[in-house]
């Protein structure tokens, strides 16, 4: 009999120098994030993508996955890419923005973890 395995799941905040930065940093990472849809509906990652938000400063990302293995490959993904976004960005900036633009609400994250029994 073989044991169930519980969902894992991790959340992950980034602080960043600004507002504008973070939201830089959102719409970068998010395209690249998201899973392609395959014919038959399966999924092309062998990992989870993350659920990406800007709250203020600070870019937010959280995975829920069925096991350790594919949490660790889908925060590796997040981390490699994350690292490029922000190299990128202190290479050559982020343009012209304001950063006293008062940020929307955050929505909740899409994902919970199943309610334990």
């Amino acid at each position: 009999m073989a044991a169930e395995m519980e969902a894992l799941e991790l959340r992950v905040r980034v602080p960043l120098p600004s507002v504008r930065v973070a939201r830089v940093a959102l719409g970068a990472l998010g395209p690249d994030l998201q899973p392609l849809p395959r014919p038959g509906g399966s999924n092309p990652l062998p990992h989870p993508s993350p659920h990406l938000r800007c709250c203020g400063e600070q870019l937010e990302a959280c995975w829920v996955a069925a096991g350790a293995r594919g949490l660790r490959g889908g925060v590796t993904s997040f981390l490699e890419l994350l690292g490029l976004v922000l190299e990128t960005i202190e290479r050559f900036g982020v343009g012209e923005g304001r950063d006293d633009i008062p940020p929307s609400p955050p929505p909740p994250f899409p994902m919970a973890l199943p309610p334990r029994e």
